[in-house]
């Protein structure tokens, strides 16, 4: 089965790599090189280069069977055994979810090789005796702590990706925000929830910053924003809330640019305002998963630092 993705304006001369990686949160920068030199991601129709960058007009071809099966007869993403303390939320024969801590980053990248979740999740099996290409089915930010869920087997990657790329998953996030969000929700008539949608981009220069922008430039976003209650922990100068997050979508940093758009940066996000913090406080803490047999919830508690 071949996906065929159009290119969009906001994605004009963006490598066809990083494109693909938008598109499948299941791959790795890695893996995703080999596909397209093996012709499995095309440009058109043709076999293209890892560097080419897509232009108005084209369509990327991603042959996803064929990938499947490619990932399971080769090593895809050279991966190196890394001993760590994993927190393990649930494991089964198809399933293993982990609470991942701020600071960790999930799969091999340029910069991190031999010390992401993958890694240490790699080490785990091998230790037990088992066999097993673990993949991950979404991801968490490297400052984001929380659930996150990857499959042990290709049957369990392609029924839990579809509900990711369905956007069916409900996920609840928790975030420490600089403000008095109480107050906004009051002053907007917004007493139970505030609800916020937009459009969102990306740079063009290959930064990380994502923005705001018009329905012709962005995807759509839409995220739920509950007030907690007033948080202080340690700063008793300024005013911060304990918000709880329901992303209605899964855009690329939605919930730090939705925040941070709305006048509440969370505190520690660097890359959307000046708030250092021993951490970016936000936290994926619940995640629930429509299928067929009935809803599978998974749940990561607030980590000590939100109390």
């Amino acid at each position: 089965m071949s996906k065929n993705f159009k290119v969009e304006e906001n994605d004009y001369g963006k490598r066809v790599d990083l494109f693909v990686l938008e598109k499948d949160l299941t791959l790795t920068r890695t893996s995703t090189k080999k596909l397209i030199m093996e012709g499995l991601v095309k440009v058109n129709n043709e076999a293209i280069r890892p560097n080419y960058r897509v232009r108005e007009n084209d369509e990327v071809q991603i042959e996803s069977d064929k990938i499947s099966e490619f990932l399971d007869d080769t090593d895809s993403t050279s991966l190196v055994p890394t001993q760590m303390n994993l927190d393990i939320i649930h494991e089964d024969k198809d399933l293993i979810v982990i609470n991942k801590p701020a600071g960790l980053v999930v799969h091999p990248v340029y910069t991190h090789k031999d010390d992401t979740l993958l890694n240490g999740l790699t080490y785990y099996f091998i230790k037990k005796n088992l066999e097993v290409k673990v993949r991950p089915v979404h991801r968490l930010d490297k400052e984001t702590s929380g659930v996150i869920l990857f499959s042990k087997n290709k049957e369990s990657n392609e029924i839990y990706s579809k509900i990711f790329e369905e956007h069916t998953a409900e996920k609840i996030y928790y975030a420490v925000v600089e403000g008095d969000f109480r107050t906004f929700m009051i002053k907007k008539n917004r007493p139970d929830f505030f609800e916020y949608f937009t459009y969102i981009s990306k740079e063009k220069n290959g930064d990380r910053i994502h923005f705001n922008t018009s329905k012709e430039k962005g995807l759509p976003s839409r995220t739920k924003i509950y007030f907690e209650n007033y948080w202080r922990g340690g700063h008793a100068v300024k005013v911060y809330s304990l918000l709880k997050l329901q992303p209605l979508t899964g855009r690329t940093h939605q919930l730090r640019v939705h925040l941070s758009s709305l006048g509440f940066p969370i505190l520690g996000d660097l890359l959307y305002s000046n708030h250092r913090y021993k951490r970016m406080m936000l936290h994926a803490y619940s995640l629930k998963l429509p299928l067929k047999t009935g809803d599978r919830e998974f749940i990561a508690e607030l980590p000590d630092v939100f109390e």
